[in-house]
């Protein structure tokens, strides 16, 4: 039987009421809590996930990406995935999309809400350029095969923090207790990203002996194709010769 779904205007009201609480037991705050948190760099949201579409934005989203928050209304998630750079939007559609869905699917319902996700990426923020993005959700509501329904997060700029683009996905769980642990973390891109289709045939053949004149038979392609491919393969793997070539791409697991 299908669980009974929360409107967006009680989803809402959930957040506000979070808000409301954090007021009355910071009674010093008092009214001006909303402007001293719209000039921290973070941007809540909470997210239909079914449909894509945004119930809550923060107004603090225009500061961080340039945009109003009537924007996100309008477009949903959509508008966030046309910002990401193409690399990690890629990589947000082959990979994370789905680990973060089988994830969810896999959690028990008594520790649902003991799961915090985390994924960073770069999106385009306007008149400045990409940007490096934490993104921090927990999961609100799931449907009835368990996939994820309304999630609700807040991004945090760490271009001043991260110094490379690779992209990690990771998830804590908090106990009862006030502990918390990793139980999941992955990076992208992945090895096999490093290499095209082809490369990965290509080197898969090599280590087993076969020559460019033999693995061009193999593949259809030229001798010259193949030396292509093997000369790409020496440079991202740094491999002076095919042993080398061999333990690299052994040790990758991509053989």
């Amino acid at each position: 039987m299908p669980r009974k779904t929360k409107s967006g205007a009680s989803i809402y009201d959930e957040f506000q009421g979070k808000l409301a609480h954090l007021k009355a037991i910071m009674p010093d705050v008092g009214h001006d809590i909303k402007p001293s948190i719209q000039h921290l760099p973070t941007a809540s949201y909470v997210l239909n996930y079914a449909t894509g579409t945004y119930l809550f934005v923060s107004d603090s989203v225009q500061t961080m990406f340039g945009l109003p928050a009537s924007i996100y209304y309008e477009k949903g998630s959509a508008q966030t995935l046309s910002m990401m750079h193409p690399d990690d939007r890629r990589v947000f559609t082959n990979d994370y999309f789905g680990n973060f869905i089988q994830y969810c699917r896999k959690i028990p319902d008594e520790k649902l809400g003991q799961q915090c996700f985390s994924v960073n990426y770069r999106v385009k923020k306007e008149h400045v350029g990409y940007i490096k993005i934490l993104q921090q959700y927990v999961i609100i509501q799931r449907d009835e095969h368990k996939n994820p329904f309304i999630v609700m997060g807040t991004c945090m700029d760490i271009s001043e923090h991260k110094v490379d683009n690779k992209i990690i996905f990771s998830v804590m769980e908090h106990s009862p207790s006030g502990g918390r642990r990793m139980v999941f973390s992955e990076a992208y891109p992945t090895e096999s990203h490093r290499f095209s289709s082809r490369e990965l045939e290509v080197a898969k053949l090599l280590v087993k002996g076969f020559t460019s004149v033999d693995i061009g038979k193999i593949l259809t392609i030229s001798p010259n194709t193949v030396k292509n491919h093997r000369q790409n393969l020496m440079k991202k793997t740094k491999a002076k010769n095919s042993a080398e070539l061999s333990n690299y791409m052994s040790g990758a697991g991509l053989l």
